[in-house]
């Protein structure tokens, strides 16, 4: 059971880290594609445990600045980012 565990975190570790630097390799090149479904897979998420109301603020204008999930029902708003400089937060 225990050996197990150790597989499944290392695969789960393993693929969230080829994620990481495949997303920083593709915003390079201005490739923005796997941020957008991060931020609808997050959506999903937040939707289906929390029973949110998030929508992708992005369909409504292109990349409005600084937020990416908007749920007008809750009022809540979030940002998915893979910046992590001190200016991205503040």
């Amino acid at each position: 059971m225990v050996d197990l565990r150790q597989k499944a975190f290392n695969n789960i570790s393993r693929i969230l880290a080829i994620t990481r630097y495949d997303i920083e390799q593709r915003q390079l090149v201005n490739d923005y594609g796997l941020n957008i479904h991060a931020e609808n897979y997050l959506r999903d998420i937040f939707n289906f445990i929390y029973g949110f109301s998030f929508e992708n603020a992005n369909f409504e204008s292109q990349n409005i600045a600084h937020i990416d999930l908007i749920d007008k029902t809750n009022k809540l708003l979030y940002q998915i980012t893979t910046t992590r400089t001190k200016e991205k937060i503040e």
